[in-house]
């Protein structure tokens, strides 16, 4: 068995700070929650439920389901994060991955058991055996889309029993908490071109992430393009009890104007992440 694992160091490499992020290579920790039981063990979710509840407070379940998805989505965006900056795309089996959700002092931990990963034919690294070279940059978008897919789809149906969202509410929180992120931290390195052609082009090959997904645009503002980003469905923030909350930024449910002076102003320009 190889000790040297390419994967490891690119999970190093990820920015915590940027992605709110971390992940290493590893056994299943004591007391993390495993993918794999989060849709088939009514324990494993109510402790994601509890999880969200620190966040929302006593919120109605519609509410806290949006937060429960995001933050099991939020696991699956370790993907993205490879993708973006490295080309890679890691092994997302659900019986391979276990998890700490994030809290607002501490980013999502995941812990893969695989170190194997796709990657293109140029790869650093492309003749390791952890390595699976793919023929071109679509067939590793459309590998990344399966897999993020795969990872989600268990714990729909256990999800929208729970807290009263349909499937297509829960699939588009997967897809805010995926593909708006890659968007926006994107957007940050200055091309928001990038950001709208790339999510797009991850959407041309997604099935259940297309179900309501976040649009990204690019507006010129002051002679530079700007995105201006919606996300698929509202997080319902602003109904949390006890809380100070306005409609996002992103908010669907805001006019577009609305949202283009928000998300476009020079000092309040950031949306809001959940």
């Amino acid at each position: 068995m190889p000790t040297d694992r390419p994967l490891a160091r690119s999970l190093a490499r990820i920015d915590a700070t940027r992605d709110w992020l971390e992940a290493r290579i590893r056994a299943s920790p004591i007391g993390w929650l495993r993918a794999d039981r989060v849709g088939v063990d009514a324990g494993a979710l109510e402790v994601l439920r509890r999880g969200a509840l620190e966040t929302t407070g006593q919120a109605d379940d519609r509410s806290v389901g949006i937060m429960m998805m995001w933050r099991y989505a939020d696991v699956a965006g370790l993907g993205v994060a490879l993708f973006r900056d490295e080309r890679r795309v890691p092994d997302l089996d659900p019986a391979g991955v276990a998890f700490v959700p994030y809290t607002a002092t501490s980013p999502t931990r995941v812990a893969l058991a695989s170190a194997r990963y796709l990657c293109l034919a140029d790869d650093p690294d492309a003749a390791h055996p952890d390595a699976t070279p793919v023929p071109d940059l679509e067939a590793l978008r459309d590998a990344l889309v399966r897999r993020i897919e795969a990872f989600i789809e268990p714990v729909i149906e256990p999800l929208a029993a729970v807290t009263h969202l349909g499937p297509k509410a829960l699939w588009g929180v997967a897809a805010s908490a995926t593909l708006a992120g890659l968007a926006r931290s994107l957007a940050d390195t200055g091309s928001p071109e990038r950001a709208a052609a790339e999510v797009g082009a991850l959407l041309r090959h997604a099935r259940l992430l297309a179900s309501a997904p976040p649009v990204v645009e690019v507006v010129e503002s002051g002679g530079a393009p700007r995105l201006l980003l919606t996300l698929g469905i509202c997080c319902r923030a602003y109904l949390w009890p006890g809380r100070a909350h306005e409609k996002c930024a992103t908010c669907p449910i805001r006019p577009r104007d609305d949202r283009v002076a928000r998300q476009l102003a020079p000092v309040a320009g950031m949306p809001h992440a959940l």
